[in-house]
């Protein structure tokens, strides 16, 4: 057990971006922890034993040791130690993240969730275990926790807090029903909550692998959609179902497994939904109170290679009034930013995006935003009007307009400010402002070449680019199985994205699907169809975009630079694989590593073609190696 880290940095401002003004504490429990196995890794650290904190943060970031990462969905949590007398501890669960299929990523890849923890602020006081359990049978992934606590008021204040209910419970098992685990239960409500909340988090795991079946009939309880219903003193509180039907949108594009599919509370390669049912409308402050819970019926007698069940962690938590009357809180930028979670939608050069929040008792109608890039050659403003209730929130669109906010820019940082809200002060200024790093969108010239190989899902795909006025200017749908087309596109200067969508929600590669493997490019003329400009990933699942300008450069002029990538097809293969290769210098060697890291072939570049007489099924990667450069890619071999 290593020590914990602990460190003030005073008038410090993340780059995360959270205030402008206070004191902001940086603490790391785990760093790197190797999860090579099944188990739970404890961390011991030191938070205040004391203090008032506007919001923590805490940052989850996931990676991969030296052998690579995991090929599987796993699991994974992070607790905190909760003593409730000298013998007795409970675990509190922060959140619960499934891991991506990851059997592709090698030891540079890593990924950041922020998790907003702000209501277990009175649990990160003194010393605390910190638990990152992780549930996977095989090595495995690195995992670094460091929580960000920024000093300062909250919205309101947390005046009682429960755990209720944690743990894995069989569903649907007349023998252990989920009922005799999710029991009526006693809470004391404070006489100062003026509002309170019941937060599940459940996720459903276990199913048929060849779906429905007599003893599973809805393919639970991964693959089912059922609801729990929240009661407060026997009074029905809300009824909700766990599921994700938005799998396939996910960040973490193209993974190596099933990532596409939709499952109860859960993506591959995601956050485990937080479902909140407010129960506020029923306190009874002063008194105490039962919460109960109860699941959906269901009947389940087999079928499944182990027992299926929910993993649950179910909190009451209390919350008195709102500490500031008009309260206006810049949450995020969306975009530009280079945050993790945000990379679907970013790096952009068209109008910034900003997510604002009422976060005190007066309704929000109007608020004067100010925004600039650093260095840049001026600060802009805009007068947005709405109507935001207490708790309430909104995306602000702030026009970049003709690029001139980027202009001279010394670094790539992005600034906004509140200056006014309802005509006048805001009454809590330091969450007023937040800033974000940003990365440029690619360059290209302004003409171009999109060049489309559909697979054998016609009517699945459509693609189309849009300027920063909104116009369309390439519209494709319809094209027919197996269509190759190109559409020679004249560009005036400016911003564009490039939006893709497949209404099949799978991509135009998809190894669990028989409608083959399509590619789509952006080429820079028709004297020069490769190298390419762009290529999109074709396991993109249900959409993907791509922004860039054309002879506009944003800030200081930079040189256009192309993707350099691989292509193995076909992809999956019994006989043998072809390699297509975008790379500046083609010399090197090409290998074929099994999912061990374990060298099983090596080959120079120029035969671009990979025998797999020798090889048995399974996943293996395709890596091309030359000096500096690396590529990787995923083969399956199918016998």
């Amino acid at each position: 057990m290593k020590f914990p880290l602990l460190f003030v940095l005073s008038c410090f401002v993340s780059l995360a971006a959270f205030s402008a003004d206070g004191d902001t504490l940086k603490i790391q429990s785990h760093d790197e922890t190797h999860w090579d196995w099944n188990g739970s890794y404890y961390d011991t650290v030191q938070f205040p034993e004391s203090g008032n904190y506007r919001k923590i943060i805490m940052h989850y970031t996931l990676g991969c040791p030296d052998i690579g990462c995991s090929e599987w969905d796993y699991t994974t949590r992070i607790e905190v130690s909760n003593p409730i007398n000298d013998t007795l501890t409970q675990w509190v669960e922060l959140v619960r993240i499934i891991t991506p299929y990851a059997g592709d990523k090698n030891s540079e890849w890593k990924h950041t969730w922020d998790i907003d923890v702000t209501d277990y602020a009175e649990l990160f006081t003194g010393e605390r275990s910190i638990k990152a359990q992780y549930s996977g049978w095989q090595d495995g992934f690195t995992i670094t926790v460091d929580f960000e606590m920024i000093e300062g008021t909250p919205p309101r204040d947390v005046v009682g807090f429960d755990q209720i209910y944690h743990g894995s419970f069989l569903y649907g098992d007349a023998n252990d029903p989920i009922e005799d685990h999710l029991v009526p239960t006693d809470v004391s409500v404070s006489g100062d909550a003026e509002a309170a909340l019941v937060r599940m988090v459940a996720s459903g795991h276990g199913f048929n692998g060849n779906g429905p079946s007599s003893g599973n009939p809805d393919n639970c309880a991964e693959f089912c959609d059922k609801w729990f219903q929240v009661f407060m003193d026997n009074n029905s509180a809300g009824q909700t179902t766990v599921w994700r039907d938005d799998c396939g949108s996910n960040i973490l594009q193209d993974q190596t497994g099933t990532w596409i599919y939709n499952r109860a509370g859960w993506c591959p390669g995601d956050v485990a939904t937080r479902y909140d049912t407010d129960v506020s409308s029923f306190l009874q402050p002063g008194q105490v109170q039962s919460v109960n819970v109860d699941w959906e019926p269901y009947t389940y007698t087999g079928g499944s290679s182990f027992p299926i069940n929910y993993g649950v962690a179910t909190q009451v938590i209390q919350y008195g009034a709102w500490n500031f009357e008009t309260d206006l809180s810049i949450e995020r930028i969306l975009q530009p930013s280079n945050n993790d979670r945000l990379s679907n939608i970013n790096p952009y050069c068209g109008d910034a995006l900003v997510e604002v929040k009422n976060v005190g008792a007066n309704p929000i109608t109007s608020a004067r935003i100010e925004y600039w890039v650093e260095g840049g050659i001026e600060k802009k403003s805009i007068n947005w009007f709405g109507s935001l209730a207490s708790g309430e929130s909104e995306s602000v669109s702030l026009p970049m307009e003709d690029f001139k906010l980027y202009g001279g820019m010394t670094d790539n940082i992005f600034h906004v400010e509140l200056a006014s809200v309802n005509s006048g002060s805001d009454q809590h200024a330091d969450n007023d402002y937040y800033q974000t790093r940003f990365d440029l969108p690619a360059e290209l010239p302004g003409e171009i070449i999109v060049i489309c190989n559909n697979n054998s899902a016609g009517s699945e795909l459509q693609y189309r680019i849009v300027d920063e006025a909104g116009q369309i200017v390439l519209d494709r749908s319809n094209l027919g199985a197996n269509a190759i087309v190109n559409d020679t596109l004249a560009l005036e200067p400016g911003c564009y994205t490039m939006y893709v969508e497949d209404f099949g929600c799978d991509g135009l590669s998809f190894f669990a699907n028989n409608d083959g493997n399509g590619g789509l490019r952006i080429h820079p003329d028709e004297e020069q169809i490769f190298p390419w400009l762009h290529q999109f990933e074709s396991g993109f699942g249900c959409e993907t975009q791509f922004s860039f300008s054309v002879d506009k450069a944003l800030g200081e002029s930079q040189p256009s630079q192309r993707d350099q990538s691989m292509r193995v097809y076909p992809n999956p293969s019994n006989e043998r694989i072809s390699i297509e290769l975008n790379v500046e210098d083609l010399g090197g060697e090409l290998s074929v590593v099994d999912l061990t890291g374990r060298i099983v072939s090596r080959s120079p570049v120029q035969t671009r073609l990979i025998h797999l007489d020798d090889l048995p099924s399974g996943q293996y990667l395709i890596r091309y190696t030359n000096g500096d450069v690396s590529l990787t890619e995923q083969a399956i071999v199918i016998r």
